[in-house]
Parts: structure tokens; C-alpha cells; sequence
């Protein structure tokens, strides 16, 4: 049985350990701490934590079109595909689905469901393609972004590329070509 009282220096010892192994905790925690940035009546780190993992997705390339203004790019949209993938996956814009592949895009009418109710099941198989004929786009951009609107570019040379613009609740894709 251990008692304090009967063990002598002991507790001494094992006091000392937790000691050091508070104070070791305590300045990597504070070495490895984020600053505090002010902005206004409220403020934001200056850095994900560390166990976060997010340290990659900082500096993650995006795809967007650059602009004079830099405007804020939203990662939380029913589009954010269409800036961290090369080609844009499935974007939900409802009613339609639109994606983005190295010849154009596609869009989809999804009128099935999976039997939970919940979960849109497209028909792949059948999409509406639209492609340029010798069209090979290097990627799918993003050119500006609103509440309910996107607009991205799929661009194979300065003189060759397709703008479409699609928004959540709209039935119809508006498209335009330059050169293709």
C-alpha cells in the first residue's frame, strides 16, 4: 500500500515529475499557440491549430480566376467543388446537376430517389453533354459567386473558352463561347 506519511521522499519525487511534466505541457501549448487577431468587436486566429490538419488545405492551390478585387473565396457553397478540384464534380444547383470534365460539361435532371427519400439519385448514364468540338479545357474556374449564383470557365487558350453560369433554383444553364 502506498502512504504518504510512510514512504518519505517519495512524494517528493513524484511531485517533482508532475512538475515538470505540467511545465513541459504548458510551454508547448504556449509555443505552439495562435495569435489573436482584432478585427472590430471580434476577432479570428491567425492560424488553424496545429492538430487540425488544416495546415495543407491553407495551402491548397484553388481554382479561381484571378481578379483585381480578390474577393473572398466562400468554401462553404453548394459549388465548393468547383474550387479545390481541377473539374468541378457534381454541383447541386437544383433542380438541375451540373459537372465539369476535360471536354466540357454536363448536365443532369435528377427525377429519382434512393428508397431512404432523402438522397438525390441521378441518372449518370443520360446526361446532357455539352462540349466544344477539339475543345480541351485545362481546368474548371471560378470567375465571380453571389447568394444563389456561380459562374466558372472552362478555357483551353486565351482565345478558346466556355463562361457557364448556373444558380441554385434555377431550371436552365446560361452558356457562353469564345472561339470554341
Amino acid at each position: 500500500m502506498f502512504y504518504p506519511s510512510n514512504n518519505g521522499g517519495r512524494v517528493g519525487i513524484l511531485m517533482k515529475y508532475f512538475l515538470v511534466i505540467l511545465a513541459a505541457t504548458l510551454w508547448a501549448a504556449a509555443a505552439s499557440a495562435q495569435s489573436v487577431i482584432s478585427v472590430g468587436s471580434g476577432s479570428y486566429a491567425s492560424s488553424p491549430p496545429p492538430q487540425s490538419g488544416a495546415a495543407g488545405i491553407a495551402s491548397q492551390s484553388v481554382y479561381v480566376v484571378p481578379s483585381t478585387n480578390n474577393p473572398p473565396i466562400p468554401t462553404n457553397k453548394w459549388w465548393t467543388d468547383l474550387i479545390i478540384h481541377q473539374y468541378a464534380g457534381n454541383m447541386w444547383a437544383y433542380p438541375l446537376t451540373v459537372s465539369a470534365d476535360a471536354q466540357g460539361i454536363n448536365i443532369y435532371n435528377p427525377t429519382t430517389w434512393v428508397p431512404s427519400g432523402t438522397t438525390p439519385q441521378l441518372a449518370l448514364d443520360s446526361p446532357m453533354s455539352i462540349r466544344g468540338q477539339g475543345f480541351a479545357p485545362a481546368d474548371a474556374r471560378a470567375v465571380r459567386w453571389g447568394d444563389w449564383t456561380v459562374a466558372f470557365r472552362m478555357q483551353q487558350a486565351t482565345n478558346q473558352l466556355m463562361d457557364v453560369t448556373i444558380g441554385h433554383g434555377l431550371p436552365y444553364v446560361w452558356m457562353e463561347f469564345t472561339g470554341v
